[in-house]
């Protein structure tokens, strides 16, 4: 893929026009203006797809914002299978305290976090019975399953992504429907 970096006081004034726009509606939304360092655009042919990624790389704050132009385009959230089965916790182990919504067997783990929380169990019981649960659990062939999906409606949506853990316990895809499409999307690299 050919690249090409400018900095973001060098680019086009369109683009920075872009990037006051995406800070204004953040700032707006969250109540917090973000420091924009970093903006990707990305030009998608007619009905071509993004497949599922995360964009957590190391250093990526926890805000994230597009604008999209051309096209309509619908967006997909899905858990990072080692968050689905229950790791991602030091050194690739079992997360203990960190049971997300829609992981599997999501029921069976809150259950015994409250036995912990209760007294029921102490900390090496509960570790126990989680090992014995994980172990227990079947993982899907295609762990790939939208838990949410939005339309994107083409020429001025805009979406913002905030969380500092979203881009890495999640994983995202957007299919395009039509016509070419053009994204600028802002971040913060630091």
């Amino acid at each position: 893929m050919k690249t090409q970096t400018t900095p973001l006081d060098d680019a086009p004034e369109v683009l920075r026009t872009v990037k006051g726009i995406l800070i204004e509606t953040v700032s707006q939304v969250l109540g917090r203006t973000p420091q924009f360092n970093e903006m990707l655009c990305i030009g998608n042919y007619p009905n071509m797809s993004m497949g599922w990624h995360q964009d957590g790389e190391r250093g990526v704050g926890p805000v994230v914002s597009s604008m999209s132009f051309g096209g309509e385009a619908v967006m997909k959230f899905c858990m990072h299978k080692k968050y689905l089965v229950g790791r991602g916790g030091k050194g690739g182990g079992y997360a203990y305290d960190t049971i997300l919504p829609g992981c599997l067997e999501e029921e069976a783990k809150r259950a015994l976090m409250a036995k912990l929380v209760s007294g029921e169990y102490n900390e090496k019981q509960y570790r126990e019975q989680f090992k014995a649960l994980m172990n227990s659990i079947k993982v899907p062939s295609n762990t790939k399953k939208p838990i949410l999906e939005f339309p994107l409606p083409g020429t001025g949506a805009l979406m913002i992504q905030f969380g500092p853990s979203l881009n890495k316990r999640y994983e995202h895809m957007v299919e395009n429907k039509g016509i070419a499409r053009l994204v600028l999307t802002c971040r913060t690299l630091e």
